[in-house]
């Protein structure tokens, strides 16, 4: 039986979820269970899966993993009793056969929380507008992939001070694409860059420009789309889930507040 999981996670201290030798990945802590609570014997024979391969440092709402098992035992908290604190699996779904959480995805949205500081967001959300549809997105990637091309069904911006929250919807994500789109808007919300230099990174037989990718502490995977695979969400694990997201970053808070008091005390010095 193929089994699709939602799973959340923390990624501060993982080098992101993929599976890497002599480094800590999400990957690795969730295969690790599974193998100890006997759920699979083999990655590959078990046909495992993932819906997004984060970069070190990103966390996740909603990564989806699949994989094939007979186990009685793949249920979220049984999974969850054998993971570290800062993964949580919260909800389980039947897929097809040949279900494979990566390919299958009908979309992926990521959430960026930008500290917001002078940025002319109006002019961010026209810029965003000319990042929408479908193209070449070769600048936008860490990696030289054959195939660049991708499609922003969304882009939405909005403040909740004092950060600028940044929603970006596509059918699929080149490596470090979010991020990068994060640094272009960005730079034209600052006024360094014109909006009209996102069309221009659009040519990339035109114009060929490494941009530097924002940092992925700000970066959460919101949610990975499929067709006809539903869900059942367990109450108990999704409230471990919510715990653990309120417990790690309620720390926060008081820092990004002190961050603004430093800054004020220090624009007042002379």
């Amino acid at each position: 039986m193929m089994l699709a999981f939602k799973v959340a996670y923390i990624g501060t201290d993982y080098h992101g979820f993929q599976i890497q030798p002599n480094v800590r990945t999400v990957e690795a802590e969730i295969l690790k269970a599974l193998k100890e609570l006997e759920i699979i014997k083999d990655k590959k024979a078990s046909k495992f899966s993932y819906a997004s391969r984060t970069d070190a440092g990103v966390h996740a709402l909603s990564q989806v993993i699949a994989f094939e098992t007979e186990s009685d035992l793949a249920e979220p908290r049984i999974i969850n009793s054998r993971l570290p604190d800062d993964i949580k699996v919260y909800a389980r779904a039947e897929a097809p056969p040949d279900f494979n959480a990566r390919r299958d995805a009908l979309y992926k949205r990521y959430r960026y929380y930008l500290y917001f500081e002078n940025l002319d967001v109006r002019e961010m959300r026209e810029a965003s507008k000319l990042l929408m549809g479908t193209h070449d997105f070769r600048n936008f990637s860490s990696e030289k992939e054959t195939n660049t091309v991708r499609t922003i069904h969304s882009i939405e911006i909005r403040l909740e001070p004092p950060f600028a929250i940044i929603d970006i919807c596509a059918n699929s994500f080149l490596y470090n694409m979010a991020r990068k789109i994060i640094t272009a808007l960005k730079a034209v919300g600052e006024g360094e860059k014109p909006k009209e230099w996102i069309s221009e990174l659009l040519c990339p037989e035109k114009l060929s420009e490494g941009i530097p990718s924002a940092p992925p502490q700000g970066l959460i995977l919101e949610e990975v789309h499929y067709k006809d695979v539903e869900f059942s969400v367990d109450d108990y694990a999704r409230k471990s889930a919510i715990l653990m997201l309120k417990n790690r970053f309620a720390s926060l808070a008081p820092l990004t507040e002190s961050i603004k008091n430093m800054e004020e005390s220090l624009q007042k010095l002379r």
